[in-house]
C-alpha cells in the first residue's frame, strides 16, 4: 500500500484539468452561487481534487489519533502509579457523564496544534478532572470550566499556566490606575501587554497573547509602591484555570 507521501507524490495537475477549473471558475461568475456549487458537487473539478481530500482526510484521522494517544500518555506518565491511573481513566469514560467530558476534551484537542507542549495542558485538565471525580456531582461546573478554557488560544493557555515565570516589569509612558475593591491593590488600566513583553524579553508575538488574558480579566498587574513599576498577577478567575491547566497538580 502507497505511503501518504507517495499518494501527494501521484497527484498531479495536468494542462486539460486547469483548463476545467478556469471553465468552471468563469461559469461560477456567470451563475447564482447555488448553480455554480450544485455545478461542482455533481462532477467536474470536485473530481480532480478527490484524490487530494482523500489523502487530506487520511493525514486528518492520523493526526487526531496521534494527539489523542500523546495526550493520554502524557496523562499517565504524570502519574504516580499507572495502574491506578488508568483503572481511573476507564471509570472516567464508563461514566456517562465523565464520558460526556472526556470528549468535550478530545474535541478541544482537535483545535490545538499538535505540540506536546499544548497537548501537555489538556493532559493536565484530564489529570485534575480525574482527581476531583464526581462527574454527575460536579457536572455543571465542570461544564463551567471547560466552557472558559475552550474560548482561549492554547498559547493563552500556556501563559496562563506558567505565570509565575513572569516578572515585573516597567511602564516607561504615561498610565493611570484604578484600586481593586477586593483586594485594596492599584491595578494598572489599559492594555500594558508589550510593556511586559519589552521588560521580559519576550518575543513580539507573545503581546497579543497577554492581551487576551488582560482582556478575559485573568491577568492583572499590580504596583509595587516603585513608580512605573508593576507585577502581573492572576485574577480568581485565571488562578481557576490555571489550576486546571498547571503542571502543578
Amino acid at each position: 500500500m502507497a505511503t501518504i507521501d507517495e499518494r501527494l507524490e501521484a497527484i498531479e495537475l495536468k494542462e486539460n484539468q486547469i483548463a476545467m477549473i478556469k471553465k468552471e471558475a468563469r461559469w461560477k461568475q456567470l451563475t447564482e452561487g447555488g448553480s455554480a456549487l450544485a455545478s461542482l458537487a455533481t462532477g467536474g473539478v470536485s473530481d480532480i481534487f478527490l484524490p487530494l481530500l482523500d489523502v487530506n482526510q487520511d493525514i486528518e484521522r492520523g493526526i487526531r489519533e496521534t494527539k489523542q494517544s500523546l495526550l493520554l500518555e502524557m496523562y499517565l506518565n504524570k502519574c504516580d502509579d499507572m495502574s491506578s491511573a488508568f483503572d481511573e481513566l476507564k471509570t472516567m469514560i464508563g461514566d456517562s457523564y465523565g464520558n460526556h467530558l472526556f470528549n468535550r476534551l478530545l474535541w478541544l484537542l482537535d483545535s490545538f496544534p499538535p505540540e506536546g507542549i499544548y497537548i501537555s495542558l489538556i493532559s493536565n485538565v484530564l489529570k485534575r478532572l480525574i482527581a476531583r471525580g464526581n462527574y454527575q456531582k460536579l457536572f455543571g461546573t465542570y461544564q463551567l470550566h471547560l466552557r472558559l478554557i475552550e474560548r482561549m488560544s492554547p498559547q493563552a493557555l500556556y501563559l496562563l499556566s506558567h505565570h509565575e515565570e513572569l516578572k515585573p516589569f516597567m511602564k516607561a509612558t504615561s498610565y493611570s490606575m484604578e484600586r481593586n475593591s477586593e483586594t485594596g491593590e492599584m491595578e494598572l488600566k489599559g492594555d500594558w501587554g508589550q510593556d511586559l513583553v519589552v521588560s521580559n524579553s519576550l518575543d513580539e508575538l507573545i503581546a497579543s497573547v497577554v492581551s487576551e488574558l488582560i482582556d478575559n480579566h485573568y491577568l492583572v498587574a499590580v504596583a509595587t509602591g516603585e513608580r512605573g513599576l508593576f507585577v502581573p498577577k492572576l485574577t480568581k478567575s485565571g488562578r481557576l484555570l490555571a489550576e486546571y491547566t498547571s503542571d502543578y497538580l
